[in-house]
């Protein structure tokens, strides 16, 4: 099963990476130890299909990607546009259309290098961010699967998609990312993102901090 999926831009015009997350049965349903839960594996190719049969090659089973959990976009890769790949997942018959959408600053591939302690896949971990916290952290960008982003685009609108942070050891989800219609124009940070949920009305739980304020007298309330 894959779990998770990543796309940048490769080398050459045309040239994407693909990264594929795989769950590995022994590790995630076994009896414990040290077993791997995951293996990443990577390819470069032209088009994302021909990514999943050079794949084959190097794995002794057949990809299934009906139990992807998220999809994440490298910040240049996404800069150059992503529509043509959106029509992929939206044609591909096994893939689940509410696969939550994200992009990182830098490139996807290293963001599932990180392996949570509180998750069986960083797959898991960033899905569970999503939707568990999005609607209780105001710094969060709200939600975004294939099929609300394929409605914007399909609509000539600009909207957010979360914004994934690599640090040495760990990986978060703050702020958001921006797109013009298929394309990352750029990034607002999660005090950003705090006012535009409030602005759109899209927050329901938080924290927030207010400056005193001076009455009239000349007194703080």
């Amino acid at each position: 099963f894959v779990v998770g999926i990543g796309l940048d831009k490769g080398k050459d015009e045309d040239e994407i990476i693909v990264t594929y997350q795989i769950a590995l049965p022994q590790g995630m349903f076994g009896e414990g130890g040290e077993e791997e839960k995951t293996w990443n594996i990577s390819t470069v190719s032209n088009h994302f299909t021909m990514s999943g049969k050079q794949v084959l090659a190097r794995v002794n089973k057949v990809l299934d990607l009906e139990h992807t959990q998220v999809l994440v976009f490298g910040e240049e890769l996404a800069m150059d546009g992503i529509r043509k790949y959106m029509d992929f997942f939206l044609r591909e018959t096994d893939f689940r259309l509410q696969t939550n959408v994200l992009v990182t600053e830098g490139k996807a591939k290293d963001v599932f290098d990180i392996q949570p302690p509180t998750a069986m896949s960083t797959a898991q971990y960033l899905n569970e961010i999503v939707e568990l916290n999005a609607k209780r952290a105001y710094r969060i960008a709200t939600r975004m699967n294939i099929l609300e982003m394929s409605k914007y685009m399909v609509a000539k609108m600009d909207f957010l998609v979360g914004r994934v942070s690599r640090g040495e050891t760990d990986i978060s989800l703050s702020g958001g990312a921006v797109f013009r219609q298929d394309k990352l124009v750029g990034f607002l940070s999660d005090d950003e993102i705090r006012k535009v949920k409030w602005i759109t009305q899209d927050a329901n739980e938080g924290v927030m901090k207010f400056d005193n304020i001076a009455d009239t007298r000349g007194e703080t309330v």
